[in-house]
């Protein structure tokens, strides 16, 4: 019996296996959330003379687990200076947007957000009142911006100083985003969510047809097995009769 007690473990672990392979969601699912929505601020620059001006646009920007990445645009305007700057004065600016996303111990949800910059308008615009372009430091790299989300939706104001060699930049920035499933991303998780349950399925499928022909080949076994051991009883029986010593009056 050695043998059905092993089929009868392997048949366990194929039923197991089987009942355990069931696809779950891309992981892309959770995380195809897009955030859109407004920056609107302005800016003090404070030197050898002061200027000032503001902005106004919209920023998008796509998270992928904690990877965060997007774009916006603003429209300068309202310039002032003590002195006039040279002109053209630049009134448009694209960037790009790349940060992360984190939790806080409290359980909130924090993007750490850098802009970049992108093309400005006019092409060879020198003057900035507003300091807008400081957002990208004097090396490009960006000035750190943290935004915290309040369940769906982001409604923060941030001040940041920047030190130059020869002025103190102060910008004051307000956000206000929503977040909501991005129809593209959700459609790519889903048909990966669809491609990996048929995976799943078709192992299942196969993991049940072992599992179908183990029990038939243990289903076989014991039932040969009771035959087998049927006939060794009776076999042993007629040996015990026959080896028994007869009487005269049985001969």
């Amino acid at each position: 019996m050695r043998l059905g007690g092993t089929a009868a473990a392997l048949l366990l672990v194929l039923t197991a296996t089987a009942a355990g392979a069931v696809a779950t969601p891309s992981a892309h699912q959770a995380a195809a959330v897009k955030w859109t929505g407004t920056i609107d601020g302005n800016g003090t620059v404070a030197g050898f003379q002061t200027c000032t001006g503001t902005w106004q646009g919209t920023v998008a920007f796509d998270v992928t687990g904690s990877t965060v990445s997007g774009s916006g645009q603003v429209d300068i305007g309202s310039p002032a200076c003590s002195i006039k700057l040279p002109e053209p004065e630049i009134d448009h600016v694209d960037f790009t947007i790349t940060g992360t996303k984190e939790s806080t111990p409290t359980g909130e949800t924090r993007f750490r957000l850098f802009l970049h910059p992108k093309a400005f308008a006019p092409p060879n615009g020198i003057g900035d009142a507003s300091g807008f372009l400081t957002h990208y430091g004097q090396n490009g790299e960006g000035i750190l911006l943290v935004l915290t989300a309040t369940g769906s939706r982001i409604d923060q104001r941030l001040t940041s100083t920047v030190s130059l060699s020869n002025a103190t930049v102060t910008l004051d920035d307000h956000f206000v985003l929503d977040f909501s499933c991005d129809p593209d991303l959700l459609a790519k998780a889903l048909r990966e969510y669809d491609t990996a349950n048929g995976f799943a399925n078709a192992g299942v499928k196969e993991l049940n047809q072992a599992a179908g022909d183990l029990r038939d080949f243990r289903n076989d076994y014991l039932k040969e097995s009771v035959e087998i051991g049927a006939e060794k009883a009776s076999l042993l029986q007629f040996s015990a009769w026959s080896a028994t010593p007869r009487s005269r009056s049985s001969r």
